[in-house]
């Protein structure tokens, strides 16, 4: 059997990890200094070794392991007040193999800690949901305005409108948040792809800025699909000032 390292908390706020009963249960804590790692114990013929690096190489195979992950790392982002995720597939032979794994991380996790502190991770997708053709269909040239509308929205070609209904909304969400990432550059039916780190006070706010929008990018052909409360995993590699608007 191996030692599993899930995620990181402070340990002035650790959560209540009793009710766990899925992969790596029992969950315990080990602690570093101001730091504990969420720990579980996993079969290490099933985790080790050309096992889990097979894994990576199959997204089918890989699937199982991410959500085990991904589900302990929800249920502690659900009873903490900050949380950091750790890699997936952090394997350790022992409790004290996790204590030096998090000293050597000390600094970098303490940081994380403080900026993801009662924040949560929120995620907005914004695409064309079809093409926008200025003509009827059946008046002369409305088959060639179609092709050329939809070659332009292939292209990555937003007009002034969308281009303002995204910026717009871009804009209202990061002012609602601590920071923001873009995760993909417009391409194809894709507008945006972005997450913010929303502190937990501002959680309704967001999906309000979403929601009254909506008629309008609906107008547009656009729609919005806004998700979350996630742990901050796309912010845990990013820099403070990286993150900043």
């Amino acid at each position: 059997m191996a030692r599993y390292l899930f995620c990181a908390v402070s340990t002035d706020a650790t959560p209540d990890l009793r009710g766990w009963n899925g992969e790596g249960a029992p969950l315990s804590l080990v602690a570093a200094g101001a730091i504990a790692g969420v720990v579980g114990t996993v079969d290490d013929l099933r985790y080790g070794g050309e096992t889990l690096a097979r894994a990576t190489r199959d997204l089918s195979e890989l699937a199982p392991y991410a959500k085990a992950h991904q589900d302990v790392v929800q249920y502690v982002f659900e009873r903490a007040g900050a949380v950091v995720p750790i890699a997936f597939g952090s394997l350790h032979h022992t409790d004290e193999d996790v204590r030096r794994s998090l000293e050597e991380q000390s600094a970098r996790l303490t940081g994380l800690l403080r900026r993801f502190r009662n924040t949560h991770e929120w995620g907005l997708r914004l695409a064309r949901r079809r093409a926008r053709v200025a003509v009827a269909a059946g008046e002369p040239g409305a088959g060639a305005a179609y092709l050329a509308s939809r070659r332009a929205e292939l292209r990555g070609e937003l007009d002034a409108e969308t281009q303002r209904a995204a910026a717009e909304l871009d804009g209202a969400l990061g002012a609602a948040s601590r920071e923001r990432r873009v995760l993909a550059q417009a391409i194809g039916d894709l507008v945006l792809r972005v997450a913010y780190l929303v502190p937990a006070s501002e959680a309704d706010a967001v999906k309000r800025i979403v929601l009254e929008r909506g008629v309008d990018l609906e107008r547009l052909g656009l729609g919005a699909e806004l998700s979350g409360p996630w742990p901050p995993y796309s912010f845990v590699d990013v820099a403070a000032d990286e993150g900043s608007r």
